[in-house]
């Protein structure tokens, strides 16, 4: 009966999460601009030859607005790995990855990270290794092995508390911030 409880803790606390996250980006209005919700909503559905110059231009035309929609195009997603030739399988992942990608590269690389009660399996080292390059405390959304492009995901409770931070940065300063593009893909790619 105890494993009966802890199983289904397990396969409801992501979509649970996600009700939260999502309840709380309802709260957030954006200003209507046609064509920087049709790049947003386009973001990580494009093929290999992907050229983000072209979008992350037009979204650095009205950088709060691009926020905006950013931030309410974050999700918590169930994939733990997605390898570079599988991209175009997990097209909402991507679609996250993505938006987080932008909201990095608009604002010079501003990043949240997120804490996590998850306990990484011993088949797990890589991705272990990927997101807690930088501390085991607070865990990145994704992370990337460079040589590879291949991407690792924090666990749902990280990735909910980084969607939490981001609603909250845009909610208090996403309309006054001081954008400026990053010019490094370090700072938002990887």
């Amino acid at each position: 009966m105890k494993y009966l409880a802890s199983l289904t803790f397990v396969l409801l606390f992501p979509w649970l999460c996600w009700g939260a996250v999502v309840s709380d980006q309802a709260s957030i209005s954006c200003i209507n601009n046609d064509q920087i919700r049709s790049v947003v909503s386009q973001l990580g559905h494009a093929d290999d030859n992907y050229d983000f110059h072209k979008d992350f231009e037009v979204l650095g035309t009205a950088p709060a607005v691009a926020a905006c929609y950013l931030v309410k195009a974050l999700r918590v997603i169930r994939e733990i790995h997605i390898a570079a030739r599988d991209k175009q399988k997990h097209g909402l992942a991507m679609h996250v990855i993505w938006s987080i990608r932008a909201l990095r590269y608009l604002t010079g690389g501003l990043d949240f990270t997120g804490r996590t009660e998850y306990k990484f399996k011993e088949s797990e080292k890589q991705r272990k290794y990927f997101l807690t390059q930088k501390g085991v405390e607070q865990l990145p959304f994704f992370s990337v092995w460079m040589s590879r492009d291949a991407i690792y995901i924090a666990p749902p409770d990280a990735q909910t508390e980084i969607i939490d931070k981001w609603l909250r940065w845009y909610s208090e300063n996403g309309e006054t911030f001081h954008y400026e593009p990053s010019q490094s893909i370090d700072q938002w790619y990887f």
